[in-house]
């Protein structure tokens, strides 16, 4: 079943995003990281989260909070409630993740772990049968930057009795502010200066204007934990239950860059019993058009897509397999959002397996994204011109 996308434009430019509901939930294993710009271990290891997660879009979904060395200017209190919940009762730290709020103890004896070997656990869970499924619909409207969520979480099989609650975040990408709780922390000179040439400080140990990924902006149904007695202690298989939110995305906020992210969880006693048992996440905008996307957890029209060589010296080649019929066209933007490239049109592609050269040996060195334009792919893939 294909997704549906639509786009309604009104006097106001209010836009509406709709969907079509589920029959086979595709499991999406919820990935939250932990950092600060306090924290100088950090920017390598978040590389490698963010690398595994856009190499796994379809099956991931990635948020970051500005939690667990100190705090910034991207701190929270769903940051600060999550750290301080989840993470050991001796003390906290960064980096460090979740994987679907659960525990692994070969790895810790609490959800909030350190991030070594994180991906062959992610690996795992992100192949695990989805129980339940979950549509995101909603409503925004550019004008008041009004935001009207609902989302609705079906189960695919009549579940035990528990408590479980539909949880709505919002997401921003690729924010950059400047100085501090802005600038990041970096140790190691290779690493800031082979992604991050010209920005980083032998002397601060900074990387200014800093890239941050993927950061948790707000918890807008129900707070940090949801809304309560939405879904019965024994949902039936088959039958929606919704919870809907409306918030205002304040003025600093790039609506552009935005997703809500909206995940099913259990909530039992203690921090040993909060798993997530499935999540979806939808642009509210791309950056570059005002296509409003939004997904049932269907699978998905294309697997993703691939850069090669990464990092580059001007050649790259786009990789990519389309399962439904789709036209994918791509941009190559900056740190700062700016589109310095746009591939061109190209006609209504069959499935089959495409390949696209790009020559970018004109750009400066630095760091350039590679997003498509279409929202065929909810991806982005992060390559270095060398």
């Amino acid at each position: 079943m294909k997704n549906l996308f639509s786009l309604i434009a009104t006097g106001t430019a209010a836009l509406v995003f709709t969907t079509v509901q589920a029959q086979a939930p595709v499991k999406k294993v919820l990935l939250e990281e932990f950092t600060t710009t306090l924290c100088g271990m950090c920017p390598p290891q978040s590389h490698v989260i963010k690398d595994w997660h856009e190499n796994h879009t379809s099956n991931s979904i990635l948020m970051v909070h500005h939690a667990g060395f100190g705090t910034d200017s991207m701190t929270n209190t769903v940051a600060t409630t999550a750290c301080n919940y989840f993470q050991p009762s001796t003390f906290g730290f960064a980096p460090a993740i979740m994987i679907d709020r659960d525990v692994y103890p070969w790895n810790d004896s609490v959800p909030y772990m350190s991030c070594g070997g994180f991906d062959s656990i992610a690996d795992r869970v992100s192949q695990d049968p989805a129980v339940v499924g979950i549509d995101i619909q909603g409503t925004y409207n550019s004008a008041t930057r009004a935001l009207s969520v609902t989302a609705t979480a079906t189960f695919v099989q009549n579940m035990p009795s528990y408590n479980r609650r539909i949880m709505i975040y919002l997401v921003e990408d690729s924010i950059i502010g400047n100085g501090s709780g802005w600038d990041q922390k970096c140790y190691s000179s290779t690493f800031a200066n082979t992604y991050y040439p010209g920005q980083w400080n032998a002397q601060t140990t900074y990387i200014s204007n800093y890239p941050h990924r993927y950061v948790v902006r707000a918890a807008i149904s129900g707070g940090v934990w949801g809304t309560s007695n939405i879904i019965p202690s024994t949902p039936t298989a088959g039958t929606p239950y919704s919870v809907s939110a409306n918030y205002t995305i304040p003025g600093n906020m790039n609506v552009s860059r935005m997703k809500v992210v909206a995940f099913v969880a259990e909530y039992g006693p203690n921090k040993l019993y909060r798993q997530v048992l499935n999540a979806n996440d939808v642009h509210i905008a791309t950056s570059f058009n005002t296509t409003i996307t939004s997904v049932s957890n269907l699978q998905p029209a294309t697997s993703g897509f691939s850069v090669m060589p990464n990092p580059t010296n001007g050649m790259i080649t786009l990789e990519y397999r389309i399962f439904n019929s789709a036209v994918p066209q791509f941009n190559v933007i900056n740190v700062f959002g700016q589109v310095v490239y746009q591939t061109a049109s190209a006609p209504l592609a069959a499935p089959g397996l495409y390949q696209e050269s790009i020559d970018l040996s004109w750009l400066d060195a630095g760091v350039y994204f590679i997003v498509d334009r279409n929202g065929v792919y909810d991806q982005s893939v992060r390559i270095l011109k060398q």
